[in-house]
């Protein structure tokens, strides 16, 4: 039973309002600042609506931050894409050596949802 009171219950709620189904990449995924090329962690499990990812700097919940991946081949003509993600919950990972943070990927453009579909279904375990 979810509690505000247990240690993930943010990261429990965002589970259950989910709109798909997230898969974990067989392949290694890593997202950037699209704006400053900074690198923002290697994907932990994602769907066309919302990522997990893992990153060495706490991320703030409630921020847009602007997103890219490059591709491990090119899907629909392209080797990259970009798109916005809101940061739902960010804490601590289990090893207390990075942050888990999970993002909802709302408002997706056709093009870039379309090449997320494809990178799902060729690269999920």
């Amino acid at each position: 039973m979810l509690s505000p009171n247990t240690k993930s219950f943010a990261m429990d709620a965002a589970v259950l309002k989910r709109k798909s189904l997230r898969q974990a990449p067989n392949v290694p995924l890593r997202v950037f600042n699209r704006e400053d090329g900074s690198r923002l962690g290697p994907i932990g499990n994602i769907s066309v609506d919302g990522l997990m990812l893992f990153s060495a700097s706490q991320l703030l919940p409630n921020e847009i931050y602007p997103m890219a991946m490059v591709l491990p081949v090119s899907i629909k003509g392209s080797r990259s894409v970009a798109f916005d993600g809101e940061c739902v919950w960010c804490e601590y990972s289990e090893d207390r050596a990075t942050y888990v943070a999970g993002f909802s990927l709302d408002g997706l453009d056709k093009s870039s949802n379309e090449i997320l579909q494809v990178l799902i279904r060729s690269y999920a375990i």
